[in-house]
């Protein structure tokens, strides 16, 4: 096992009152399992008890997603909580997802406003504070981030209006910008090259 964190709310930094933990790893297998003609499975999962929710990703699997772009590697990679794992492998792979993210794929405000960054920051309060919301919009997250603290996991309501015009504007904007591309050569070696670092 590379790494074991909390993700989730509470990683995030507002938890309910019933909030489970979501406890996520990355492992590796032996090396020779990567050569076989038949892949693995690539997860595992452990069925959820209403207070642990576990489950991790194979590093193989964990850098084809990041290339992607996707949200979740990155999470993990930054999340508070760490319960277990090797900090080096930590740290360089949260370098290598910075020089490979597609910043296009994530937390759109805050990256438009801080450009050449690819990793957003995992703390919620943060991410709200760098993102300069509109007064409204923010008076409406303080409220909601209050409530959750306070109610159970699940629950219904509408999206308030301010935050509804905020996330269309944000998207239309993103999608103005937005021109389709594959991963770079140079961002697969990178992942490659992470992969056989940290595979052997």
């Amino acid at each position: 096992m590379l790494l074991a964190v909390e993700s989730g709310s509470r990683a995030w930094g507002f938890p309910s009152p019933d909030s489970d933990y979501d406890c996520r790893f990355l492992y590796v297998r032996p090396r020779e399992t990567y050569l076989s003609l038949f892949a693995e499975r690539d997860v595992i999962e452990f069925p959820p008890d209403g207070i642990f929710d576990v489950n991790g990703w194979d590093l193989k699997k964990a850098l084809k997603l990041l290339l992607k772009g996707n949200a979740v590697v990155v999470e993990w990679l930054t999340s508070p909580y760490a319960y277990d794992g090797d900090p080096q492998f930590r740290s360089e792979m949260l370098a290598l997802a910075a020089r490979v993210l597609r910043p296009e794929a994530v937390a759109l405000r805050w990256l438009r406003r801080h450009p050449g960054q690819a990793v957003a920051p995992m703390d919620f309060r943060v991410l709200i504070a760098e993102s300069d919301l509109p007064g409204e919009v923010r008076a409406i997250v303080d409220d909601l981030m209050v409530r959750k603290a306070k109610t159970r996991e699940m629950g219904e309501g509408l999206l308030p209006a301010p935050i509804g015009a905020l996330i269309d504007a944000e998207f239309a904007r993103a999608q103005d910008g937005r021109a389709e591309r594959e991963i770079g050569d140079a961002a697969r070696k990178d992942a490659d090259a992470f992969f056989l670092e940290w595979a052997g």
